[in-house]
């Protein structure tokens, strides 16, 4: 077994397959077929076919290893979870954003159960599930496991750069409540992660409280990178920047100017012009695709784009007519991308201190849409 571990660490996938299968091989017997030595072979082959961009031979190999750990350790044992956490990701690269999520939710139940509540393995299975609902932008499931995951932090005494890892994720569950980038979709979370019920979850307009609550978070973070006694002057620009952002995006112009300055005095003197040389795009609210023309078109979506040219004000709004600068196809229709660019909201340029009212930048529109068909009239 430690040689086709040792082929899939090395990269050579097909071995890899060929030694675990000698290895299942020789327990392929009515009275061997469940034995616990098979779990490991199996995890390996199904590790090298997802290598090989496998994912169906990949999730058939960990199902059974799956089964074959319950079978000897019990219906919720925590010698499952491996292989409940690969089934997720050969789901997911099946596209079966349900099916990866039962699963994903399966390990963190069983973890939630077996370990104690304040236990790294309970760390790990919390974050890992807090990551897949933010990746996928189930930001009020996500923020309630990140409040969970820094309570556990909290009693291990984990590293500061985790925790401040975590409290800038709690921050960005509240930017992304107000000012969703995307929306959710492709799964419903279970409520069962929460104990069977979700009435704490809020859903609504972001209130006077949860933007309190995102500054406490930031601020938080800021103040733990500013305790700690190996200093990390980068990360803690990044966590200011972020935190000046928020009150950009809040209107609160005179706060964002002065965390601005905190971070002009903190980042390299060569990263000023990256950061701040020009106006950034913290938000820009998207019309969506183009509606399908009139009969015959193309069935197939192609990828379009339409970029355009704005001016920023201090208070880091759109001050001046947006104007298309480029556009593909150049016939697009291009009045809704032009009404909601109006609404993008940017942090201003900025030098030594202080926020321009006349910065220039571009929004970009990347779309799909379905041209007419040659010869339609």
């Amino acid at each position: 077994m430690a040689d086709a571990r040792d082929s899939l660490n090395a990269l050579e996938y097909e071995n890899a397959i060929a030694q675990a299968g000698e290895v299942i091989a020789r327990y392929d017997s009515p009275h061997e077929r469940y034995s616990a030595a098979l779990v490991d072979p199996l995890l390996v082959a199904g590790e090298a076919y997802m290598a090989l961009e496998q994912p169906v031979e990949a999730f058939i190999a960990f199902e059974r290893a799956q089964s074959i750990a319950r079978v000897n350790h019990g219906l919720h044992s925590v010698e499952q979870i491996p292989s409940l956490r690969w089934q997720a990701k050969a789901l997911m690269a099946l596209e079966d954003y349900r099916g990866a999520n039962d699963r994903l939710e399966t390990a963190y139940l069983i973890s939630l159960d077996r370990y104690p509540e304040n236990s790294p393995e309970a760390l790990a299975a919390t974050l890992e599930l807090a990551d897949w609902y933010a990746e996928h932008f189930h930001v009020f499931f996500a923020r309630m496991l990140y409040d969970r995951a820094y309570r556990i932090t909290v009693a291990l005494n984990v590293a500061v750069e985790q925790r401040v890892r975590i409290l800038r994720q709690v921050a960005w569950t509240y930017r992304m409540e107000f000012y969703p980038t995307r929306f959710p979709g492709k799964f419903r979370p279970s409520t069962a992660s929460f104990g069977g019920h979700a009435t704490s979850i809020r859903f609504g307009r972001l209130s006077a409280a949860n933007r309190r609550s995102a500054d406490r978070a930031l601020m938080a973070a800021a103040d733990l990178l500013d305790e700690t006694e190996s200093a990390n002057p980068a990360l803690l620009a990044e966590v200011l920047l972020e935190l000046g952002d928020w009150y950009m995006l809040r209107d609160r112009k005179e706060r964002a100017r002065e965390t601005y300055v905190n971070v002009w005095n903190l980042i390299d003197e060569t990263r000023r012009d990256e950061v701040f040389g020009q106006p950034m795009v913290l938000y820009r609210p998207h019309p969506g695709n183009p509606q399908r023309p009139p009969e015959p078109y193309d069935p197939t979506p192609h990828v379009g784009f339409i970029q355009i040219a704005v001016r920023v004000n201090d208070n880091g709004h759109v001050r001046a007519g947006p104007k298309v600068e480029r556009s593909v196809p150049e016939n697009l229709l291009a009045i809704k991308y032009l009404r909601q660019a109006r609404y993008a909201r940017f942090r201003p340029a900025f030098d030594d201190g202080e926020l321009s009212d006349n910065g220039e930048a571009k929004v970009l529109y990347a779309f799909r849409y379905h041209p007419r068909q040659s010869g339609a009239r």
